[in-house]
Protein backbone atom coordinates (compact mmCIF):
# COMPACT_ATOMS: atom_id res chain seq x y z
CA UNK A 1 0.00 0.00 0.00
CA UNK A 2 2.95 2.23 0.65
CA UNK A 3 4.71 1.92 -2.44
CA UNK A 4 1.62 2.66 -4.26
CA UNK A 5 1.56 5.82 -2.31
CA UNK A 6 4.29 6.90 -3.29
CA UNK A 7 3.65 5.85 -6.77
CA UNK A 8 0.55 8.13 -7.13
CA UNK A 9 2.95 10.83 -5.40
CA UNK A 10 5.26 10.77 -7.76
CA UNK A 11 2.71 10.68 -10.89
CA UNK A 12 0.90 13.94 -9.40
CA UNK A 13 4.54 15.40 -9.58
CA UNK A 14 5.18 14.37 -13.01
CA UNK A 15 2.06 15.84 -13.67
CA UNK A 16 2.28 19.32 -11.97
CA UNK A 17 5.64 19.20 -13.38
CA UNK A 18 5.11 19.12 -17.08
CA UNK A 19 1.40 21.05 -17.48
CA UNK A 20 1.73 23.61 -14.16
CA UNK A 21 2.86 26.42 -16.95
CA UNK A 22 -0.24 26.03 -18.88
CA UNK A 23 -2.64 26.61 -15.78
CA UNK A 24 -1.61 30.57 -16.49
CA UNK A 25 -3.00 30.65 -20.33
CA UNK A 26 -6.59 31.48 -21.22
CA UNK A 27 -9.20 29.89 -23.28
CA UNK A 28 -8.42 28.14 -26.37
CA UNK A 29 -9.77 26.83 -29.58
CA UNK A 30 -13.31 25.42 -29.14
CA UNK A 31 -13.05 26.31 -25.26
CA UNK A 32 -15.15 30.47 -27.01
CA UNK A 33 -17.62 27.73 -27.99
CA UNK A 34 -18.43 25.52 -25.36
CA UNK A 35 -17.45 27.53 -22.37
CA UNK A 36 -17.68 31.08 -22.59
CA UNK A 37 -20.58 31.18 -25.55
CA UNK A 38 -22.56 28.43 -24.89
CA UNK A 39 -25.15 30.28 -22.35
CA UNK A 40 -26.17 26.54 -20.37
CA UNK A 41 -22.78 26.10 -18.72
CA UNK A 42 -23.05 30.20 -17.64
CA UNK A 43 -25.23 29.90 -14.49
CA UNK A 44 -24.10 26.67 -12.23
CA UNK A 45 -27.70 26.35 -11.06
CA UNK A 46 -28.59 24.58 -14.48
CA UNK A 47 -27.01 21.38 -12.92
CA UNK A 48 -30.87 20.78 -11.90
CA UNK A 49 -32.09 20.23 -15.30
CA UNK A 50 -29.34 17.51 -15.60
CA UNK A 51 -30.70 15.65 -12.58
CA UNK A 52 -34.07 15.64 -14.03
CA UNK A 53 -34.87 12.80 -16.12
CA UNK A 54 -36.92 14.95 -18.72
CA UNK A 55 -33.98 16.33 -19.50
CA UNK A 56 -33.33 13.35 -21.84
CA UNK A 57 -36.71 12.51 -23.40
CA UNK A 58 -36.05 15.43 -25.96
CA UNK A 59 -33.91 17.16 -27.57
CA UNK A 60 -33.27 20.37 -25.76
CA UNK A 61 -31.19 22.68 -27.96
CA UNK A 62 -28.57 22.65 -25.57
CA UNK A 63 -24.87 22.85 -27.07
CA UNK A 64 -23.54 19.46 -26.37
CA UNK A 65 -26.67 18.11 -24.62
CA UNK A 66 -25.67 14.95 -25.96
CA UNK A 67 -22.70 14.79 -22.93
CA UNK A 68 -24.57 15.49 -20.07
CA UNK A 69 -21.67 14.45 -17.70
CA UNK A 70 -19.59 16.18 -19.89
CA UNK A 71 -21.96 19.53 -19.27
CA UNK A 72 -22.18 18.83 -16.06
CA UNK A 73 -18.40 18.70 -14.85
CA UNK A 74 -18.47 22.10 -16.56
CA UNK A 75 -21.27 23.58 -14.42
CA UNK A 76 -19.22 22.75 -11.00
CA UNK A 77 -16.24 24.15 -12.61
CA UNK A 78 -17.99 27.21 -13.10
CA UNK A 79 -19.81 27.18 -9.43
CA UNK A 80 -15.89 26.61 -8.54
CA UNK A 81 -14.29 28.78 -10.28
CA UNK A 82 -16.46 31.31 -12.24
CA UNK A 83 -15.17 32.17 -15.23
CA UNK A 84 -11.58 31.68 -14.59
CA UNK A 85 -9.98 29.20 -16.67
CA UNK A 86 -6.93 27.76 -14.48
CA UNK A 87 -9.67 26.65 -12.92
CA UNK A 88 -11.41 24.68 -15.78
CA UNK A 89 -7.75 23.72 -16.49
CA UNK A 90 -6.69 22.42 -13.40
CA UNK A 91 -10.13 20.07 -13.47
CA UNK A 92 -8.81 18.46 -16.79
CA UNK A 93 -5.43 18.01 -15.35
CA UNK A 94 -7.39 15.94 -12.12
CA UNK A 95 -9.01 13.93 -14.15
CA UNK A 96 -6.30 13.12 -16.93
CA UNK A 97 -4.32 12.06 -13.34
CA UNK A 98 -7.08 9.74 -12.16
CA UNK A 99 -6.93 8.18 -15.71
CA UNK A 100 -2.86 7.83 -15.82
CA UNK A 101 -3.85 6.49 -12.14
CA UNK A 102 -6.28 3.76 -13.38
CA UNK A 103 -3.95 2.33 -16.71
CA UNK A 104 -1.40 2.09 -13.77
CA UNK A 105 -3.95 -0.54 -11.94
CA UNK A 106 -5.54 -1.99 -14.81
CA UNK A 107 -1.56 -2.70 -15.97
CA UNK A 108 -1.32 -4.19 -12.15
CA UNK A 109 -4.67 -6.32 -12.96
CA UNK A 110 -3.02 -7.17 -16.25
CA UNK A 111 -0.11 -9.07 -14.20
CA UNK A 112 2.56 -6.68 -14.51
CA UNK A 113 4.82 -5.79 -12.30
CA UNK A 114 4.27 -2.78 -10.33
CA UNK A 115 7.29 -0.94 -11.74
CA UNK A 116 5.82 -1.79 -15.10
CA UNK A 117 3.05 -0.42 -14.42
CA UNK A 118 4.04 2.51 -13.11
CA UNK A 119 6.29 3.19 -16.28
CA UNK A 120 2.91 2.51 -18.57
CA UNK A 121 0.43 5.14 -15.69
CA UNK A 122 3.79 7.46 -16.20
CA UNK A 123 4.09 7.03 -20.45
CA UNK A 124 0.31 7.77 -20.87
CA UNK A 125 0.18 10.33 -18.24
CA UNK A 126 3.23 12.32 -19.89
CA UNK A 127 2.31 11.57 -23.49
CA UNK A 128 2.43 14.61 -25.60
CA UNK A 129 -0.39 13.84 -28.06
CA UNK A 130 -2.72 13.97 -25.17
CA UNK A 131 -1.71 17.59 -24.04
CA UNK A 132 -4.46 19.13 -25.89
CA UNK A 133 -7.71 17.09 -24.20
CA UNK A 134 -5.68 18.31 -20.78
CA UNK A 135 -4.84 21.93 -21.58
CA UNK A 136 -8.71 22.44 -23.46
CA UNK A 137 -11.79 22.23 -21.25
CA UNK A 138 -13.62 21.59 -24.87
CA UNK A 139 -11.90 18.44 -25.07
CA UNK A 140 -12.76 17.52 -21.92
CA UNK A 141 -15.25 14.63 -23.48
CA UNK A 142 -12.07 12.48 -24.09
CA UNK A 143 -11.12 12.64 -20.38
CA UNK A 144 -13.95 11.46 -19.07
CA UNK A 145 -14.67 8.60 -21.39
CA UNK A 146 -11.84 7.66 -20.64
CA UNK A 147 -12.03 7.73 -16.62
CA UNK A 148 -15.14 5.93 -16.78
CA UNK A 149 -14.50 3.28 -19.31
CA UNK A 150 -11.57 2.11 -17.35
CA UNK A 151 -13.39 1.83 -14.12
CA UNK A 152 -15.61 0.17 -15.79
CA UNK A 153 -13.52 -2.21 -16.95
CA UNK A 154 -11.83 -2.56 -14.12
CA UNK A 155 -14.65 -3.47 -12.04
CA UNK A 156 -16.10 -6.12 -14.13
CA UNK A 157 -12.73 -7.60 -14.76
CA UNK A 158 -12.51 -7.89 -10.64
CA UNK A 159 -16.07 -8.91 -10.81
CA UNK A 160 -15.61 -12.19 -13.39
CA UNK A 161 -13.42 -13.97 -10.81
CA UNK A 162 -16.42 -13.70 -7.74
CA UNK A 163 -19.24 -15.80 -6.87
CA UNK A 164 -22.69 -15.27 -9.10
CA UNK A 165 -24.22 -12.30 -6.56
CA UNK A 166 -21.51 -10.80 -6.33
CA UNK A 167 -20.59 -11.26 -10.49
CA UNK A 168 -24.16 -9.61 -10.89
CA UNK A 169 -23.34 -6.54 -8.57
CA UNK A 170 -20.54 -6.11 -10.34
CA UNK A 171 -21.77 -6.08 -13.37
CA UNK A 172 -24.54 -3.41 -12.82
CA UNK A 173 -21.99 -1.05 -11.57
CA UNK A 174 -19.87 -1.69 -14.27
CA UNK A 175 -22.98 -1.03 -16.41
CA UNK A 176 -23.71 2.02 -15.10
CA UNK A 177 -20.18 3.31 -15.42
CA UNK A 178 -20.54 2.55 -18.90
CA UNK A 179 -23.18 5.06 -19.55
CA UNK A 180 -21.28 7.63 -17.95
CA UNK A 181 -18.56 7.21 -19.93
CA UNK A 182 -20.88 6.83 -23.31
CA UNK A 183 -22.81 10.36 -21.61
CA UNK A 184 -19.41 11.63 -21.70
CA UNK A 185 -18.34 10.77 -25.49
CA UNK A 186 -20.69 8.88 -28.04
CA UNK A 187 -17.48 6.84 -28.58
CA UNK A 188 -17.09 5.00 -25.35
CA UNK A 189 -19.36 2.38 -27.47
CA UNK A 190 -15.83 0.98 -28.52
CA UNK A 191 -15.87 -0.16 -24.39
CA UNK A 192 -18.13 -2.72 -25.06
CA UNK A 193 -15.23 -4.38 -27.46
CA UNK A 194 -12.67 -3.99 -24.04
CA UNK A 195 -16.02 -5.57 -21.91
CA UNK A 196 -15.73 -8.67 -24.66
CA UNK A 197 -11.94 -9.25 -24.32
CA UNK A 198 -12.07 -8.99 -20.42
CA UNK A 199 -14.67 -11.42 -20.20
CA UNK A 200 -12.95 -13.51 -22.70
CA UNK A 201 -10.11 -13.61 -20.34
CA UNK A 202 -11.90 -14.45 -17.34
CA UNK A 203 -11.66 -18.03 -17.20
CA UNK A 204 -7.74 -17.99 -17.98
CA UNK A 205 -7.67 -15.72 -15.32
CA UNK A 206 -9.50 -17.86 -13.04
CA UNK A 207 -8.19 -21.33 -14.23
CA UNK A 208 -4.51 -19.31 -13.09
CA UNK A 209 -5.77 -18.50 -9.59
CA UNK A 210 -6.48 -22.24 -9.40
CA UNK A 211 -3.61 -23.56 -10.03
CA UNK A 212 -2.00 -21.52 -8.01
CA UNK A 213 -4.32 -21.63 -4.98
CA UNK A 214 -3.28 -25.90 -5.90
CA UNK A 215 0.45 -25.42 -5.54
CA UNK A 216 0.25 -23.63 -2.04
Amino acid sequence: MRERAYAVGLLAAALLASYAPTLRGGFVFDDHIYVEANPFVAEAANVRYLLDPRFYWHDQHVLAGSRPVFLGSLLVDRALWGGRPAGYRLTNLVLHGAVAACVGLFALELGLAAPAAFLAALLFALQPRLSEAVCSASFRPDVLAALFAFLSLFVLRRAAGLGRRAFLAGSAAAAGLFLLSLLSKESAALVVLGAAAAGAAAPRRAARRARRQSRT
